[in-house]
């Protein structure tokens, strides 16, 4: 009986600590880890007016980063032949709060992308957007649009 008593003891104390692991001394959630602020070598002598980023097979955005200028344009156009794809900034629909920041002066989107078809969004507000595809994204389809002016 003892052993028994000692097992549940040392189940709860193990419960406890995971349950506390992700949180603050406050009990408040810890925060998201940091997004990158740029990309490396993403200046205005390097940025495009125009970049097109595939939503492929592999659920991933290709390129993932793009270096845009400001009033640059980038299009998506979904490359799959049967999954259906977003290109999403807001952050209320992320389910990682670092895979969807918008600049200070910025706007969030979200663009469907059904198969075979693309949109595009013209970027005004320099800054880091970091962005998503809805039913991808915990599978690592998350992408990053560095605007420079």
């Amino acid at each position: 009986m003892t052993r028994h008593r000692d097992l549940l003891l040392l189940a709860t104390v193990l419960a406890s600590a995971l349950g506390l692991a992700g949180c603050s001394a406050a009990g408040v959630p810890a925060p998201a880890k940091p997004a990158p602020t740029a990309i490396a070598g993403c200046t205005p002598a390097s940025a495009r007016l125009r970049v097109t980023v595939d939503a492929n097979n592999s659920f991933r955005f290709v390129p993932a980063d793009v270096c845009l200028r400001v009033g640059g344009t980038v299009t998506w156009t979904n490359t799959t032949q049967g999954v259906d794809h977003t290109s999403t900034d807001e952050p209320s629909l992320a389910a990682s709060a670092s895979d969807a920041t918008i600049p200070k002066g910025g706007h969030g989107w979200n663009l469907r992308l059904p198969v075979g078809h693309s949109a595009h969004l013209t970027f005004k507000q320099a800054g880091i957007y970091h962005y998503f595809c809805i039913p991808h994204e915990t599978l690592g389809m998350v992408g990053v649009v560095d605007v420079v002016g």
